[in-house]
């Protein structure tokens, strides 16, 4: 016995087996063999289940820090879409200020995509074009990838899947504008109890596996999840079968999207497939509206497919769509399960419209409409008009050749010629500003619900002077601005020439002049001196103006008087001895002071050195003995800057003799006998200096 795991149809083996069960039990155009029919039937097990159980365990996650700055990425033609449905809770980077800009196509190193994916930031591209690489977000949460205007495509170059939301710790995620292509497996799938996801605007087409697929398995419950305004093409070229979304998750919403799953010899289906009674998943539940499903089944009109396969008591709602099939059209919704799978799914079928003529695409509503929070509801349109607003707004705009070719090749065939009326665009000038400078950058927006901008035009409606330098730019900078107030007028135009205008008031202050820088001050070096006078020679300067006053003060010591003290020099006069210190204060021109101490220290003048007095002891002397005995000694001294204190004689030399006034200036000497005396005369002043002088006194023997 052949056992065959449904929810593991990657192995070549297995997917063999499905295409010959499906050929062999949907094609209505071929002979049933009942032999062959039994023999089937008795010699497989057909195992149903999730076809996203096995996961690589190796999957990266990448969680490089933002390396940038502030400024905002490039503005789109595109509106915005709503967020919608089940997955309308997603965050993505909201909450976090951290934006990432993406600097170049590399796949990895600074700048890249791979570098800045990481939990709590706004990745955005300054660039646009094609990055090769695998995307697996495993535990990355509150991530906003967002495209938009940038026509950036992710090739994955048969390398697994191109984005992977992946395990129940990757949550609030937002992928927006992003093409994805040429993936080994699926070109987007959120699985394994990943949770609160939006994907918008976005296109997967190309892909050896499914273009968008949101799976639960062992690792938990996928759930939360929305697919809006989104293109899912057919799969890789030359590839024989071609599945656009699998559904094995909980509350997942899928609404204004296009499928394009068949293409030469491909066999177009899963637009979705809602199926998978596998634990712990559940019963996956979705809720299916306003979609256009173009050429699901074969492209050549041979063999068979369906579009939309409710199965394995999964629960749906579809509703509002639009379905068309070259071979399959009363295949547009089935519930018996594809490949003829037990037990049957639980669809609302309704407002459904087919392209086929004469096909009923709701003939297989088999269940009351399951309900839908308010908070999770998607605003629908009839299949008809909702079509067009999907052909005019779903995908990542500006489309590319792709993208473009998937578009214009729907023909709605079945529903009325008329387009719906064109809704007005919408215009935003930005904040109002209040600067002092002379330029300013005005920061304009458009939105289309239904379309694109076609062109931006500003215009000054009042204020003078001023010039708009890229008058046709969603942003301009505008310069030339004096003080005064300015209003301009951003006007956009839609595609289909409606148009939509917003004022900016600018308010240009004059500009404050910038703050006084205060003076310097210097009062000069500090000086020693025994003079009753000094001269002080101060200066200052001013960085930003002059200096309009000079004032000198005292500040402490006994005395002086300030000759100028209104002068940056000045004369001192009537110092004594001590300690002065003097401050010299300068004001500027705008007020501002600055001061500066210099400190003067007078000694006492110190007396002239003293002068010696002199000292004269008179002539020298001859007397006879014995008539004379005795000499009178008659000196004197002098002094020239004093006075003499005393008189002082001695005898330097001879026998005998006596001094009888030695400290008279002039004395008798008694005693005498024949031979030679000396007698010396010391003088001392009035400041202890002194000087001598002698006397020669001859006594001889008379004759």
């Amino acid at each position: 016995m052949l056992i065959v795991c449904g929810h593991c149809k990657r192995k070549a083996g297995r997917k063999q087996i499905l295409l010959t069960l499906r050929k062999h039990f949907m094609n209505p155009t071929k002979t049933r063999n009942s032999s062959l029919l039994g023999l089937l039937i008795a010699s497989v097990v057909f195992i149903t289940g999730c076809k996203k159980d096995i996961l690589s365990a190796n999957r990266n996650s990448l969680t490089s820090e933002s390396n940038g700055s502030d400024k905002p990425g490039s503005a789109s033609a595109q509106a915005a879409a709503a967020y919608e449905g089940f997955g309308a809770g997603a965050v993505g980077g909201s909450g976090s200020s951290t934006v990432y800009h993406v600097t170049n196509l590399n796949s990895s190193g600074a700048g890249s995509l791979a570098n800045g994916i990481g939990s709590n930031r706004t990745i955005i591209f300054d660039v646009s074009g094609t990055i090769t690489g695998r995307f697996d977000l495993a535990s990355i949460s509150y991530l906003t990838i967002d495209g938009t205007g940038q026509d950036i495509t992710i090739d994955n170059n048969n390398n697994g899947d191109g984005i992977s939301l992946d395990g129940p710790n990757t949550h609030h995620i937002i992928l927006k504008g992003l093409t994805v292509t040429n993936a080994g497996g699926d070109g987007i799938n959120v699985v394994s109890g990943a949770h609160d996801i939006m994907i918008t605007n976005c296109s997967s087409y190309g892909n050896r596996d499914g273009n968008i697929d949101i799976a639960g398995d062992n690792s938990g419950v996928t759930k939360n999840v929305t697919v809006q305004w989104c293109i899912l093409g057919t799969g890789v070229s030359g590839s024989d079968y071609s599945g656009d979304m699998l559904i094995t998750g909980q509350n997942v919403t899928a609404h204004h999207n296009l499928f394009v799953p068949a293409g030469p010899n491909v066999v177009g289906e899963r637009c979705p497939l809602v199926h998978c009674n596998y634990s712990p998943v559940g019963s996956p539940n979705a809720d299916f509206r306003n979609n256009v499903i173009w050429k699901f089944g074969r492209d050549n009109a041979t063999g068979s497919g369906y579009g939309t396969d409710v199965a394995y008591s999964a629960t749906a709602n579809v509703v509002n769509n639009y379905y068309y099939s070259p071979s399959d059209g009363g295949n547009a919704v089935v519930t018996n399960g594809s490949y003829g799978s037990t037990p049957k799914g639980n669809a609302y079928v309704a407002g459904n419209v087919s392209g086929n003529s004469g096909v009923n695409p709701n003939s297989q509503n088999n269940h009351a409409e399951y309900a839908i929070a308010s908070q999770y509801a998607v605003s629908i349109q009839d299949a008809c008009t909702a079509a067009q607003l999907v052909l005019s707004q779903a995908g990542p705009r500006p489309l590319n050749s792709a993208n473009q070719k998937m578009v214009s090749d729907v023909k709605m065939t079945g529903c009325s010629s008329t387009p719906p009326p064109n809704q007005n665009p919408t215009a935003n000038a930005g904040a109002d500003q209040t600067t002092t400078s002379t330029s300013v950058t005005l920061n304009g927006s458009g939105s289309d619900p239904d379309g694109s901008i076609a062109s931006y035009a500003w215009s000054k409606v009042s204020g003078s002077g001023g010039t708009i330098t890229s008058p046709s730019s969603a942003s301009t900078t505008v310069t030339g601005l004096s003080a005064g107030t300015y209003t301009f007028r951003l006007t956009v135009t839609d595609d289909k020439g409606a148009t939509a205008s917003d004022d900016v008031n600018v308010t240009v202050n004059s500009s404050p002049p910038p703050p006084n820088q205060p003076p310097t001050v210097n009062a000069g070096a500090d000086v020693t001196t025994t003079a009753t006078s000094v001269t002080l020679n101060g200066s200052a300067s001013d960085p930003d103006g002059s200096i309009i006053s000079y004032a000198w003060s005292k500040i402490s010591g006994s005395g002086g008087t300030i000759g100028s003290p209104n002068s940056a020099s000045t004369t001192i006069t009537g110092l004594s001895a001590g300690t002065y210190t003097f401050r010299l204060t300068v004001t500027d021109d705008k007020g501002a002071t600055a001061s500066d101490d210099v400190i003067v220290t007078v000694n006492s003048v110190p007396p002239p050195p003293n002068q010696p007095p002199t000292a004269n002891a008179g002539p020298d002397q001859t007397i006879n003995f014995p008539v004379l005995r005795s000499a009178t000694l008659s000196g004197s001294g002098s002094d020239p800057d004093g006075s003499i204190v005393s008189y002082s004689w001695s005898k330097v030399s001879g026998i005998g003799g006596n001094i009888t006034s030695p400290n008279s200036a002039s004395t008798t000497v008694t005693g005498l006998v024949v031979g030679t005396y000396i007698f010396r005369l010391t003088v001392t002043d009035d400041k202890g200096a002194t000087d001598t002088d002698d006397v020669t006194i001859t006594v001889r023997a008379g004759l």
